[in-house]
């Protein structure tokens, strides 16, 4: 049983209870359903039938009160709805797997769901379970659970609206963490740079060539040789942070290596040849297989032992799951392996703390129910393809579900090469992602902004620009949103539906997103676009582009693309907005050395309200602050 609960445990009134428990007293059949008092909808009916409950097989399922279900991951979704006409299962079992394959496994867990009922009301539901599983969409419409071992250990959220959900399974969890102020601003990075005259400027990551032989917690002093001044050097005169990919695995050698003696003399590490990456994942397995044993070939066809690489056992490109863990060896890998990368960032997040006495910035790749309360994720190896920027809006939209608010994929994309067209929209939209990060692979192309000029794409250079303009000016809408986050609960980037829940026509948008409540970003997202097709809910919009526009039209709508290099981006009316002033910012201390303006977008009652939280933008727990509650009205 996860330990989560533990940390978090929450005690309810029973007379302010807003659901009724039915359970069936046939001798036969053992069936429950939870009843929403208000409208009696039914938010979890397991009459449908399948409840099994057995040694290394657990399964439940229900009837849905609507098709409106959204999350359950980590999987690529094709879109962000659920589609419910035809039975579909996916499996859930954290693996390093590249990304844009439906249904596959990949790096985290989250068996987390939200439903929209047909009166505008939400509900959530949890299956707070460890073990490998898959979950299958019914016709009904329905949903079916199935896993390998644990318990089915259930939690509902019935709330007014979907953001009160998410605020209720996130004070269950863990509310998300703040990031520091520096880390929204755009980050650069890949995968094969060769030394230190290939690096750029702004937020630096040093990908695992930086490594001595791929050592963890070395550097090649060759290759490298001037890092520690070049790292000194650009912290002080031009405010750059550095952030290093690390790999969970070291080298089974004593000599030159304390990372490897230290943890040998206390007995740390897993005897597994060799491992690497926190899914944990396995890339040279040396042609062993493990043992025939009930763990690694359970008699049960879930998805993630059949539904990846023709796998037939669960160990496949991982380590055994008859492993022991613990520091009693009381732990199965059988039954923790997807909490590896969880378990990872708590302990990277507190070293930290310890080593800075400042908040931090981990990034996991595998991540599970709760991680969102220790750091960040990425969205892992996905493509320089149209299609992959899709489901970029879709992956960040389910992971502000799952209480991991700062969350973003590879700009321009990790794997193959990118287009000049694919790479100017991407930035465009990821001047908007929470996490706005560029990265790619060794062996492809440059994709960093500046290299565009280079190759004759100037349009490129000039989209990145004006979009990452944008989005520091924004910064410190954007930092007051992920300390609501932190402290409330909320989402950062929502669906739209979120916003207008009693509003049809938003349930099945997932080609535009928003930015708390009061942003509204509809991406060109299709090769030789030159027109979006968006939807705007009914009520005042003023369209940014660069001047800010009162909008005459709502509900459907078609935008030209503009000459200036910016998305489409409307601001809600009814809204008052800080942002950063017109200086031209070359990073986020520029902006923290600058002043704060306050955009006032009424709506038609000529009011508006809005929020800005201000702190020393680093320091872990209270600091100076400043959070303002700001509001206007017609007199």
């Amino acid at each position: 049983e996860f330990p989560l609960l533990n940390q978090n445990a929450i005690k309810f009134n029973g007379n302010q209870r807003y659901y009724d428990l039915e359970v069936s007293d046939s001798k036969d059949d053992f069936t429950f359903a939870i009843t929403r008092q208000s409208s009696k909808t039914k938010i979890f009916d397991t009459s449908i039938g399948g409840l099994i409950y057995s040694d290394q097989l657990l399964q439940i399922a229900t009837h849905l009160p609507t098709n409106n279900v959204f999350g359950l991951g980590e999987n690529t979704h094709h879109s962000l709805r659920h589609d419910f006409s035809k039975y579909k299962t996916f499996g859930l079992f954290s693996k390093d797997h590249q990304t844009g394959e439906e249904q596959i496994n990949y790096y985290g867990v989250h068996p987390f769901y939200t439903c929209l009922e047909s009166d505008g009301k939400s509900h959530g539901i949890l299956l707070l379970n460890s073990n490998a599983m898959d979950y299958t969409t019914l016709p009904e419409p329905g949903l079916s659970f199935r896993t390998s071992g644990g318990v089915i250990d259930l939690f509902m959220f019935i709330g007014d609206n979907p953001e009160q959900v998410i605020q209720l399974y996130t004070s269950l969890i863990g509310k998300p963490i703040l990031p520091p102020f520096w880390a929204l601003g755009y980050q650069l990075t890949r995968w094969g740079f060769n030394g230190t005259d290939n690096v750029r400027q702004d937020v630096m990551y040093l990908d695992i060539d930086y490594m001595d032989q791929y050592h963890d917690f070395s550097y090649d002093k060759k290759r490298f040789a001037k890092l520690p001044e070049l790292i000194d050097e650009t912290k002080s005169k031009k405010n750059l942070h550095w952030t290093l990919i690390l790999d969970p695995a070291i080298e089974a050698i004593k000599q030159d290596n304390p990372a490897f003696e230290d943890g040998y003399s206390k007995d740390v590490f897993i005897k597994w040849d060799p491992s690497d990456m926190n899914e944990p994942s396995n890339l040279i397995d040396k042609g062993y297989i493990c043992p025939k044993n009930k763990y690694d070939y359970p008699d049960v066809r879930i998805k993630p032992l059949y539904g990846n690489d023709n796998a037939r056992y669960l160990s496949e490109k991982t380590i055994c799951m008859l492993t022991r863990q613990g520091d009693n060896n009381e732990l199965l890998h059988y039954n923790v392996h997807s909490l590896y990368g969880w378990s990872e960032l708590i302990a990277t997040q507190k070293a930290i703390h310890a080593a800075t006495g400042k908040r931090g910035f981990a990034v996991s790749r595998s991540t599970f129910v709760s991680s969102g309360r220790y750091g960040t994720h990425w969205l892992g190896d996905n493509a320089s393809q149209w299609p992959h920027m899709k489901y970029s809006i879709i992956g960040i939209l389910e992971f502000n579900l799952f209480g991991i608010s700062f969350v973003g994929p590879d700009i321009c994309g990790f794997g193959d090469n990118t287009t000049p067209e694919l790479c100017k929209r991407w930035h465009q939209l990821g001047a908007f992602y929470p996490f706005s990060r560029n990265h790619n692979a060794i062996g492809n192309i440059d994709q960093d902004p500046a290299v565009w000029i280079e190759r004759g794409h100037p349009e490129v250079t000039e989209a990145a620009i004006n979009s990452l303009g944008l989005r520091y000016k924004l910064l410190p809408y954007l930092y007051t949103l992920f300390f609501k986050a932190h402290t409330i609960g909320q989402t950062v980037a929502r669906p739209v539906f979120h916003e207008f829940p009693t509003d049809s026509n938003t349930y099945g948008i997932d080609e535009q997103f928003m930015l708390g409540s009061a942003l509204l970003i509809s991406p060109f997202l299709y090769q030789n676009q030159s027109q979006v097709k968006a939807y705007l809910p009914n009520t005042v919009w003023y369209e940014l582009s660069p001047n800010i526009s009162k909008v005459s039209k709502t509900g459907p709508i078609v935008i030209n693309d503009n000459k200036y290099g910016i998305p489409p981006v409307h601001l809600r009316g009814g809204s008052i907005i800080p942002v950063a002033s017109d200086y031209p910012h070359v990073n986020t201390i520029t902006i923290r050395n600058g002043s704060i303006n306050l955009l006032v977008l009424p709506d038609a009652s000529h009011s508006g309200s809005g929020d800005l939280y201000w702190d020393d933008g680093d320091i872990k727990g209270k600091g100076k602050q400043m959070d303002s509650c700001m509001e206007i009205n017609k007199n």
